[in-house]
């Protein structure tokens, strides 16, 4: 919850949010997180962000995109 806490505060740490997400990823991969776990660290970032990861990660996306695009 602290590398989502930060993220929203624009004090991301790069190196800690790859590193949870590593752990989340292999967690699934490997079957040692459970699917409510996956849930709760799901819901823990809607608390925070107001909106699910894919969401975000759609969002932010679309804004590099539109970012570019004004660039050229």
């Amino acid at each position: 919850m602290q590398v989502f806490e930060l993220a929203s505060q624009h004090k991301k740490n790069d190196k800690q949010k790859c590193r949870t997400e590593g752990f989340i990823h292999a967690g699934k991969a490997l079957s040692v997180i459970s699917h409510n776990e996956v849930a709760a660290i799901e819901q823990a970032h809607f608390d925070i962000f107001g909106e699910t990861i894919d969401d975000r990660r759609s969002r932010k996306a679309s804004l590099k995109e539109a970012i570019a695009r004004s660039k050229t």
